[in-house]
């Protein structure tokens, strides 16, 4: 990003610069009257980068020569970095940038597809388009949680301390879990008379049959 919003506009096929675009609607500068000022602004914020980066400097000159006139003689050591190709591990070269991951448009096309990584469970190296997959598989991923446990506040019924097998759990054992639900309610089924118990007061049911009759008997009710 460069000063006013302006970026370089770098063809990676051919390694050339082509110009300065607008970073906020990509339009080229010239394309919209852009004015002189500010053509002048982009550029010299590229050279004072330079100035004070000599390392950065020199290294631009070690690949592009002819530009050295541009700043003077270089004066300090290149900034060299080594860097492979994330795809087929070629080097690359430091005229692409420390950001630079690929060697190629070929490579970054399947570097970008698929990953390759080793699963902790199994130690099988595979591939994955998704770079935060960490297991090779399902069975592979049940496999390592098996057995986890996780530290847990205090059960909320009897307050003592618990190892939990889910992060979600809140009660020591299936005994205070029980205690947790809210006591049954007595209720007369809607459509049979019939008292049943059931925790859920919403319910005005006591089977699925008798719920599918009494909505009969509304729509006949309503139709009427």
């Amino acid at each position: 990003m460069l000063e006013k919003g302006w970026a370089i506009d770098h063809c990676h096929e051919t390694d050339s610069f082509r110009g300065f675009i607008c970073a906020r609607c990509n339009a080229g500068i010239g394309a919209l009257g852009d004015s002189v000022a500010a053509i002048d602004s982009a550029i010299g914020y590229l050279l004072d980068f330079y100035r004070v980066n000599p390392g950065a400097w020199a290294a631009h000159v070690a690949v592009h020569p002819e530009d050295e006139g541009i700043l003077g003689p270089v004066t300090a050591e290149p900034i060299i970095w080594s860097k492979t190709c994330d795809n087929c591990g070629a080097p690359l070269p430091a005229k692409y940038g420390q950001g630079r991951r690929f060697c190629d448009h070929k490579c970054r096309t399947e570097g970008m597809r698929s990953r390759e990584s080793t699963c902790p469970t199994c130690s099988t190296t595979f591939r994955s388009a998704d770079r935060s997959k960490i297991y090779c598989s399902a069975d592979c991923y049940n496999l390592k949680r098996r057995g986890r446990t996780y530290d847990r506040p205090p059960c909320k019924i009897c307050g003592r301390q618990f190892t939990a097998t889910s992060q979600r759990q809140l009660y020591c054992g299936k005994r205070c879990l029980e205690k947790s639900r809210p006591l049954p309610l007595s209720i007369n089924c809607r459509n049979c008379s019939s008292v049943f118990q059931t925790r859920d007061k919403r319910r005005q049911y006591c089977s699925s049959k008798c719920g599918y009759d009494g909505m009969k008997k509304i729509r006949r009710q309503s139709e009427g």
